[in-house]
């Protein structure tokens, strides 16, 4: 399975369609991080990428929405299917910020893998009856942990031997997902750079207890390109 940081997630089974990374060239990369650009300096739709290849940040000549660009090349597996349905092929897409729909706030504001413990509010989907029946509980919005631990730490290899780790809370976790867990497997302190919405909410301080291994700090401002910030 592969999830995009875009609230995607496509899943295989002996898929027709090669399900897989790819860059602005349309190139198999073993992973990639996209980092929109706000509206101020550009047009918003602008990003930079990064892989291993990189050696850092570029700005990519495209834009977040191109047709030709990385999450176009690599989404072009789940375009394709809604022309031709391919046999072992299912996806999700959630969003808990629908343009035209009000969300509870029960489902999860996520970007992140492990799906059940985020419990996403997939607004399309289809997961063929012989994918497993957590994808099916999830895609259902029925699939959220029900007992402790509210909460998982998982292990990741990619296809060229990378290791990530994925960490996920449910909402009875009750405390922060940096200061209240990652913080906790991390050998040095956190530098989060986290948002709220425009008047509706506060961000959180840095956190320099003693209670944790490592100290949280709260960036409020990073330079991202070129005078951009």
């Amino acid at each position: 399975m592969m999830v995009l940081l875009l609230t995607v997630g496509i899943v295989f089974q002996l898929s027709e369609s090669r399900v897989t990374c790819r860059n602005d060239e349309g190139n198999e990369v073993d992973w990639y991080i996209l980092y929109k650009l706000p509206l101020g300096d550009c047009s918003g739709l602008s990003y930079l990428y990064m892989d291993e290849s990189t050696n850092g940040w570029k700005l990519s000549r495209n834009t977040i929405d191109s047709s030709s660009g990385t999450l176009a090349n690599t989404l072009e597996p789940l375009l394709d299917f809604y022309d031709r349905q391919t046999e072992g092929f299912g996806y999700i897409l959630y969003n808990d910020q629908l343009e035209k729909k009000a969300v509870s706030p029960s489902f999860g504001h996520s970007k992140g893998l492990q799906l059940m413990y985020i419990h996403p509010y997939a607004y399309d989907h289809f997961i063929p009856k012989t994918f497993h029946m957590e994808l099916q509980n999830v895609a259902q919005m029925t699939g959220y942990p029900t007992e402790a631990p509210w909460f998982s730490v998982e292990g990741l290899t990619s296809l060229g031997g990378n290791y990530f780790s994925s960490f996920a809370k449910y909402t009875r976790f009750h405390d922060d997902l940096y200061s209240g867990l990652i913080v906790k497997y991390m050998p040095e302190s956190l530098y989060v750079k986290g948002w709220g919405n425009k008047g509706g909410s506060v961000l959180l301080m840095s956190n320099c207890s003693t209670r944790i291994p490592h100290h949280v700090y709260n960036v409020k401002k990073v330079q991202l390109w070129k005078g951009l910030r």
